[in-house]
């Protein structure tokens, strides 16, 4: 074989281990490339998963049998079709006086929510049949804007115009005729059934609570004419419910004008700018503010007319000569007449009905001078000053209950618990997590809710013992087993509390403990050194157990932290043998105070001691000092006496001590501190 031969097969051989090698490399970063696309895809349908199942499970925390449990639970698709819209309604509408009458309010208003979720999901089905129908129905607010435009367009041309732009004003009204019946229609499909609905369960609970009703159900099912009659009788039951709601009526005589303007006269269209008080909140307050203080005013009003007739009365009988219309014609020929015109020109000018009188001179005081001096000023102070701004005044009333309830259901809504009624700075203080993670998942208000919704539609035998116990409570209509004033992260704060007062009380036993331990070694090292006196920094009472130990305060305490960090270490090992020696050492410094110079002293027992300070005591101390000392259990005391030369007791005059020497107040505190 060549040598040529030779090389070429030598490179035709490496050339084949490297192909071979590159492709098992290649296999090898494909497998690897595929397991990390592998591993990526199951992260995603994990995250997938996760979020599904968070956005479709509910947590509520739930009171069974005094105790706090957290139940979960799948959301029903259901509650998918309550809108945003009718959440709103409900924040706004719910009874806050109290924490359980809100409770009970949300509590009976998610039936009528359950209602308008299954009628939400009708409509959807029936939308998704005719999707022309859908496209109407999801721009209601497009359709109301449209109608309103086109009401002020009409009115806008009827104000410059008048009647002569005919033409144009009656295609804007065909147009308005159209949107209007569009709004009419979608309204009641949309709201009917449940206006129907909610008449009937009213009229049933009614008929449990055993109050008359107009209709009654028969024990046997009808037939013939009676079935007809029957269901006329129910249709117009149904009629009169749906007119009994105003917002119904409203877009019901809102389509009878249309045509009435489009039809009859122009003039009619001026009614379709009423809807401006639908639209906006501001205004319906406006008109909330007159209804709700009807009755005040109705009954204002009645007065209002008593007193005018009484003045239209007096006024027949006594000037009615100067009642004259503009023509000389007699204005009061009868009492009627005297009473519209007073009530006709009260209004019309500045000084009441009095400018619209005949004038009269008042050079003589005679008796018709001072009785029409009295029917002027007395009409106008009493019908146009009081009586009138008594109506102000109750509307102005009902303006400010109207804003300060305004103002506390926004409080209520922002900064409490809706469950548990609970503040914002309760959970901010005793929970990490704080408030709003609190009410946007222990206690988010639409979980309970999807709760109730969940327990209706779930089969009975398929309940837990929590749901169980949940749905009798429902049926029951019994609502303890919301957690009123009670919440999980709440009661986990306060074990941390107990845990950390735990540590706290272990802590200061300790150190009481080290400082008894350091106290027996220098009462050692005394006693080895042979001294007899008191070492510094021990307690005066060291060398006799019968008195408890004593505590040195004078006005060089630098923090009182560390004066009651002091005090209260010696205290749980003083208070039982303060109990033992109380009256009699009392007694003692009571002898030794009262009874004896106030020189510097010292004996066995150590209970009187004095020490250089700046502290003295008045003479009106001196005289309090006796009760002062009984008061606060003062078991050991050496007082500095003023230079009056009179004892604390009042009892014996002391010797003036020098001036260069002050005194301290030593003592021990009991329990009573």
């Amino acid at each position: 074989v060549c040598s040529s031969d030779l090389d070429g097969v030598t490179s035709i051989k490496g050339l084949a281990s490297k192909i071979r090698k590159t492709t098992i490399g290649d296999k090898a970063q494909i497998a690897k490339n595929q397991q990390a696309k592998h591993a990526v895809f199951e992260e995603l349908l994990y995250s997938h998963a996760y979020s599904f199942f968070s956005s479709h499970t509910g947590t509520v925390e739930v009171v069974r049998d005094g105790q706090l449990e957290k139940l979960h639970f799948p959301v029903p698709p259901l509650c998918s079709y309550l809108t945003q819209e009718t959440k709103d309604k409900v924040v706004a509408n719910i009874d806050r006086d109290s924490p359980n009458s809100k409770i009970a309010d949300f509590f009976f208003k998610s039936f009528e929510m359950i209602e308008e979720m299954k009628h939400q999901k009708w409509l959807h089905g029936v939308i998704q049949k005719l999707p022309v129908l859908g496209q109407f129905a999801s721009r209601v607010k497009l359709w109301k804007d449209v109608s309103f435009a086109l009401a002020l367009a009409i009115n806008f041309m009827v104000l410059l115009t008048g009647e002569d732009q005919i033409d144009a004003i009656y295609i804007l009204g065909t147009c308005q005729t159209v949107t209007s019946c569009v709004i009419l229609i979608l309204f009641t499909a949309n709201n009917a059934p449940l206006i129907v609905s909610k008449g009937f369960r009213k009229r049933d609970l009614e008929l449990a609570r055993g109050e008359p009703v107009v209709e009654t159900k028969e024990a046997e099912q009808p037939k013939g004419h009676q079935n007809v009659l029957k269901k006329l009788s129910h249709g117009f039951a149904c009629g009169l419910l749906l007119a009994s709601n105003p917002f119904m009526l409203y877009y019901m005589v809102y389509v009878v004008f249309t045509f009435l303007g489009s039809y009859v006269d122009v003039s009619f269209f001026a009614f379709h700018l009423f809807d401006i008080i639908v639209r906006y909140q501001e205004l319906r307050n406006v008109i909330r503010a007159v209804t709700k203080s009807g009755v005040q005013l109705l009954l204002t009003y009645a007065l209002f007319w008593v007193v005018m007739y009484v003045f239209a009365l007096l006024a027949y009988l006594f000037i009615a000569s100067d009642f004259q219309s503009t023509d000389g014609s007699p204005a009061c020929g009868t009492v009627l007449v005297c009473l519209l015109t007073a009530y006709d020109q009260a209004f019309k000018n500045n000084g009441g009905v009095g400018a619209f009188l005949q004038p009269y001179s008042y050079d003589n005081f005679d008796s018709r001078s001072i009785f029409r001096y009295m029917f002027d000023n007395l009409f106008n102070v009493i019908l146009m000053m009081v009586l009138v701004n008594c109506v102000f005044g109750v509307i102005i009333d009902t303006f400010g209950a109207l804003r300060d309830e305004h103002q506390k259901n926004q409080d209520d809504t922002i900064n409490k618990c809706f469950i548990c009624n609970l503040d914002r700075y309760t959970f901010d203080r005793m929970s990490q997590a704080g408030f709003n993670r609190h009410i946007k998942e222990d206690h988010w208000m639409w979980n309970y809710l999807y709760l109730i919704t969940y327990l209706q539609m779930k089969p009975v035998t398929e309940l837990t013992g929590v749901e169980s116990y949940i749905l009798e409570r429902i049926l029951r209509k019994d609502l303890s087993w919301f957690p009123l004033h009670r919440a999980m992260v709440l009661d986990a704060g306060r074990k941390d509390e107990h845990h950390y007062a735990d540590d706290e009380e272990k802590a200061l036993a300790a150190e009481d403990k080290k400082q008894d331990k350091q106290k027996k070694e220098r009462k050692r090292k005394n006693a080895d050194g042979g001294r007899n006196g008191k070492a510094d920094g021990d307690s005066d009472d060291d060398s006799d157990d019968r008195y408890p130990k004593t505590f040195k305060v004078d006005s060089n305490v630098d923090s009182v932290a560390a004066l009651e960090r002091k005090l209260m270490n010696g205290l749980a090992s003083m208070e039982k043998r303060l109990q033992t020696a109380q009256h009699q050492f009392f007694d003692t410094v009571q002898q030794r105070l009262f009874h004896q110079s106030a020189s510097p002293m010292s004996d066995s027992s150590g209970s009187i001691d004095f020490r250089p300070s700046d502290a003295s005591l008045s003479p009106r101390s001196q005289h309090r000092l006796p009760k002062i000392l009984k008061s606060y259990r003062v078991q050991s005391l050496s007082v500095p006496f003023a230079s009056t030369g009179t004892s604390a007791s009042g009892m014996a005059p002391t010797p003036n001590p020098p001036s260069s020497q002050g005194r301290s107040l030593s003592f021990t505190l009991g329990s009573t501190c």
